[in-house]
């Protein structure tokens, strides 16, 4: 069995390429350097508030929301999300979220099919 999304929207995702980002010596601040934007499809679901979510998984990170892949559609397009990479579109609109967890989930037949990419909203500096 293999899980589909309900409603599927294309994510427009840029992996974090921690080689050629440079950082400082004397204060570990880096650079950010990222790929190409790839499309992927995924399911959003933002959170209402900020607050402190359980589950019978365990807890969830708390940030602005989460978006759910398949893991065969990251598999596909050459993807291995992880924190720091970025959220660049939703629908098509231009946005920017960073990806503050990644969590391998939907066990069946002894294999994940989803993977959870937890995001929170870019901060301005």
């Amino acid at each position: 069995m293999r899980p589909r999304l309900i409603h599927p929207v294309t994510i427009g995702i840029q992996i974090l390429d921690r080689e050629e980002s440079v950082s400082d010596d004397d204060f570990g601040d880096a650079e950010p350097v990222y790929g190409e934007t790839i499309e992927v499809q995924g399911q959003v679901r933002m959170a209402s508030e900020d607050k402190f979510q359980p589950s019978p998984g365990g807890d969830n990170p708390v940030g602005e929301g989460h978006i759910v892949f398949r893991a065969v559609d990251l598999e596909t397009a050459e993807i291995e999300l992880s924190k720091g990479d970025q959220i660049v579109s939703i629908t098509g609109r231009e946005d920017a979220y960073t990806v503050i967890e990644v969590a391998h989930r939907g066990t069946y037949s002894g294999s994940n099919h989803l993977v959870f990419c937890f995001i929170e909203k870019e901060r301005k500096q």
